[in-house]
């Protein structure tokens, strides 16, 4: 009832971490042989607005969590859901640097998701305060997809579209280099740059034509591909359609459409009859 507890040095624990409804702390042992008192401070608190079209705003999944995951001693990720005008709320936030992003979750078959970025933004979070943040926002880019002549999809079959911004390109030195690239990979920098990387997934039709919501200004890669339906036994499936040339996109400021015309698929040669 008074604060008091007793802690048995282990020398695998990293950080001791306190959390309750006052607020949060993390410390490690070292420091609390120097100082025993355990100070919380007040949790801070993140909010925002997903922008984008109207009717297209609810239920965008917004997750948070620490900067670098695999380098701190203790990471977290949260997240939540857009409500009808595409506001989100995290009440209880670790004060320090943190990321915000719209995580996009797709639906590979029955019982198979895959989940990735879509957009994430670097926010300080400063204890007893509150953090704004806007996500979305941007063009619509559109377009269509050219399937070949008689060609029908099978039921089950699922499209894979999107927009995807550069990243960091590994030096000359490092490429070919693994133990290299992987250091060069792991660099706090790098590892920013990545994960402000943009992935826009697109909206298809059945009739093949696309809309991509909210693309900032910026150098993208345009992606499409048409996958079978998975096996039973989960092993790998190569894609029935592929986009026949590398397409690239580059948007400017504004707002308005990009149409990106017609963008032919072909089968794959392991796809072909």
């Amino acid at each position: 009832a008074d604060g008091r507890l007793k802690l048995s040095k282990d020398p695998a624990v990293q950080s001791v971490v306190a959390a309750g409804a006052a607020g949060f702390a993390e410390t490690s042992f070292a420091a609390l042989e120097q100082d025993p008192v355990l100070r919380l401070r007040s949790w801070g608190r993140v909010a925002g607005r997903f922008v984008g079209a109207a009717g297209k705003v609810a239920g965008k999944v917004i997750a948070l969590g620490t900067l670098q995951p695999h380098t701190q001693a203790l990471s977290y990720d949260f997240s939540t859901r857009t409500d009808t005008e595409g506001r989100f709320e995290f009440t209880r936030v670790p004060p320090g640097s943190l990321w915000v992003e719209h995580r996009v979750v797709e639906i590979l078959g029955p019982g198979q998701t895959s989940s990735y970025a879509s957009q994430a933004k670097e926010v300080t979070v400063v204890a007893g305060e509150m953090a704004e943040v806007t996500l979305g926002g941007g063009i619509r880019v559109i377009g269509r997809l050219g399937k070949p002549v008689g060609f029908s999809a099978p039921a089950g079959s699922t499209w894979s579209v999107g927009l995807h911004s550069h990243g960091a390109v590994p030096p000359p030195e490092v490429q070919g280099n693994p133990a290299e690239l992987q250091r060069w990979a792991g660099l706090p920098e790098v590892q920013r740059l990545t994960r402000l990387q943009r992935h826009l997934p697109a909206e298809v039709q059945p009739d093949g034509s696309f809309t991509i919501e909210g693309v900032e200004p910026g150098d993208y890669s345009f992606m499409a591909y048409l996958s079978a339906p998975p096996k039973p036994d989960g092993s790998f499936v190569p894609p029935l359609l592929v986009s026949r040339t590398p397409t690239t996109a580059t948007v400017g400021a504004g707002t308005g459409e990009l149409d990106l015309g017609e963008i032919s698929m072909v089968p794959t040669p392991e796809a072909a009859p």
